[in-house]
Parts: structure tokens; sequence; C-alpha cells
């Protein structure tokens, strides 16, 4: 009697192995995918940040008028 209960034990946790292993493994892998997609986001604000601090406005203007200057006066 007591090896039919300890048999239906086994079978209990089995089943619940059955649920909780692929959960666990679909919120460690949905979790790694969070993470690297925050990094990717992260990655490409520092990319955007660089190509602002690159900008120089005042260059970009001085060249532009610098050719608008020399259309005027050859065009």
């Amino acid at each position: 009697m007591a090896n039919k209960q300890n048999k239906k034990v086994k079978a209990s946790f089995t089943v619940e192995a059955a649920f909780i292993i692929p959960m666990t493994l679909f919120l460690i892998v949905g979790g790694i995918n969070i993470g690297y997609d925050m990094f990717q986001q992260a990655r490409d604000a520092s990319k955007i940040q660089e190509e602002i601090q690159k900008l120089d406005p005042v260059k970009i203007v001085r060249k532009c008028t610098f050719i608008q200057g020399i259309m005027d006066e050859y065009g």
C-alpha cells in the first residue's frame, strides 16, 4: 500500500515538473530577450548621441553661406 502512494507522489512530481520546467525556461529566455532588446536600444541611443555631439551647426551655416556667396557671385 505504501508503494502505491510513493508512486503517486513520484508521478505528481513528474506532472508538476512538466509544467514548471517549460514555464521557467520561457521566463528565462524571455528575460534574456528583453535584456538584449534593451541593450540594442541603449546602443542605438548612444550612437545617436555621438552623432549629435559631432554635429557642428556653426560650421554647416558657414559652409552654406560660403556656397551661397559663390553661387551669387558666379551665378
